[in-house]
């Protein structure tokens, strides 16, 4: 300092620049952080518009469970098939649904729902129809008088059946649940 509390030359001029300085950085700092939320805000959207519906995240859980029960459908058909008489292996295989529900239930490693197993099954017969047919079967118009009825094609061409195999099955799994 000089007399009577003049400033150096340099002295001076930092002191100006200072708060020059600070208010070009916090400028900075704020349009930093807004461009910040912006982007933020713009990731949220996306992830909302490109996320899977409540159905199709069932119906992709679904289709996770699918090879497991093709395992035990296809047992549960060969053993029907080794009990008929050799004129009837050519026919296909019916079973309720609900019998075919407790059936896959008692039978599966981790526990699903019959609800769960059901609409597995009805998942099973929109993805490989060929193999694997639900209707409904029943005299009458009341919902006790009908029942679902599940039809399991034999898989051998020479059957008179589908001509699929397991792997066919499983590919066209495989095939539905990629994204389309």
């Amino acid at each position: 300092m000089l007399r009577g509390g003049e400033k150096t030359g340099l002295a001076h001029v930092a002191a100006a620049t200072k708060p020059a300085a600070k208010a070009a950085s916090m400028k900075e700092r704020q349009s930093s952080l807004l461009e910040r939320i912006r982007a933020k805000e713009a990731a949220t959207a996306l992830a909302h518009e490109t996320a899977p519906s409540k159905e199709e995240a069932y119906r992709g859980a679904l289709l996770s469970k699918l090879p497991e029960i093709v395992d035990i459908m296809l047992a549960l058909q060969s053993t029907a098939r080794a009990g008929a008489a050799s004129t009837v292996l050519a026919a296909s295989t019916y079973v309720s649904l609900n019998n075919l529900t407790a059936k896959i239930r008692d039978s599966l490693r981790i526990p699903f729902s019959d609800r769960e197993i059901k609409d597995a099954v009805r998942t099973l017969a929109d993805v490989v129809p060929a193999w694997c047919k639900v209707s409904e079967a029943g005299h009458g118009s009341g919902h006790a008088s009908r029942m679902v009825v599940v039809r399991l094609v034999p898989l051998a061409a020479a059957d008179g059946g589908s001509g699929l195999g397991r792997d066919d099955i499983l590919a066209a799994i495989a095939g539905a649940r990629r994204p389309q």
